[in-house]
């Protein structure tokens, strides 16, 4: 398999590298659990029948606009998978539990792999190297009746985020913070890390040769108590003529579907195809928009929300 391979690959270079005593930069990337799940069988046995069930909450968000729905393309291209995908319409029930075993199973088979690679950082590197894991999206596995990637909803957009630096203060390692970070400050914490540094990207970037929309987070590493941060997540995913853009903070996941030219890539700010507002704190799963509701709290948190989305991330930065 693709990822067995890239993986004894990558522990061979390290120790190369090792070796060498020269400085250096590896990167690994996964291809699972990516469709199609293949995975070695004896991971299938880690979730034995009758351990998994469907998704808790399989019907789409009340009031939902219909951008907002994927029709799960990559998935119904699979002979095995039969259904329309229309909104409210997923596949029988034991076809969903048994995409979501092989889904845990492609999980826990990319796990084991993982081990291999952090017991090798933890036996030579962890006294001189940084470490950085991460996801690049999430995935629905029945939630809303929907499956794949393809949405601005919570389980699509929110990934896990780990780094490690030697250099960090004894105390703050293994801390965790609640702090809102993004994927695009990756890359400007692990110059600072490294000694290095990178310009925030102007509003017109095109002359900036290197530059980024991302925000150092090495203040949380060093401090996970932290609570001035970023105000808002940001994240965005188009349709044929529309792109969701959606924001997200402590307390609501509000997006604001927009007409798009994708000649120019210019959004049309005045074509609001839809409208979502989901309550974190009393609705953390997503399952009612409360965008249309006329409760006069709610029409003030909307206009407060679609402001703070429209004024981007550069509004957010701490």
């Amino acid at each position: 398999l693709d990822d067995t391979a890239n993986t004894e690959h990558i522990l061979r270079k390290i120790k190369q590298f090792k070796r060498s005593g020269k400085q250096f930069f590896a990167a690994l990337g996964f291809l699972k659990p990516h469709l199609p799940f293949i995975f070695p069988e004896k991971f299938l046995d880690y979730y034995p029948d009758g351990t998994v069930s469907e998704a808790m909450n399989p019907t789409a968000p009340y009031n939902m606009p219909a951008d907002a729905w994927n029709r799960c393309n990559e998935l119904r291209s699979f002979d095995d998978i039969d259904f329309s995908a229309q909104i409210n319409v997923s596949l029988p029930i034991d076809k969903q539990i048994e995409l979501r075993r092989a889904y845990y199973a492609a999980v826990s088979y990319i796990d084991s792999l993982l081990g291999e690679v952090l017991d090798l950082y933890e036996e030579r590197l962890q006294d001189d190297t940084i470490l950085v894991l991460w996801g690049d999206h999430g995935w629905q596995l029945g939630e809303h009746g929907l499956w794949c990637k393809q949405t601005n909803f919570e389980l699509a957009t929110r990934v896990p985020l780990f780094i490690h630096d030697p250099d960090m203060p004894e105390e703050s390692k293994g801390a965790q913070t609640e702090a809102l970070t993004e994927l695009v400050d990756i890359f400007p914490s692990i110059l600072e890390l490294a000694g290095f540094s990178v310009d925030e990207c102007a509003d017109d970037s095109t002359d900036q040769l290197v530059c980024t929309e991302g925000t150092s987070f090495v203040p949380l590493m060093q401090d996970a108590s932290i609570v001035n941060w970023k105000t808002a997540a940001f994240s965005q995913f188009r349709r044929t003529d529309v792109m969701g853009y959606s924001m997200v903070d402590y307390s609501y996941r509000y997006t604001e579907w927009i007409g798009y030219n994708f000649t120019s890539f210019e959004p049309d700010w005045l074509d609001i195809r839809g409208v979502e507002l989901y309550d974190h704190i009393n609705d953390p799963d997503e399952n009612i928009n409360l965008a249309y509701e006329t409760d006069q709290q709610i029409v003030d948190t909307r206009g407060d929300y679609s402001a703070r989305l429209r004024a981007g991330w550069k509004s957010s930065v701490p």
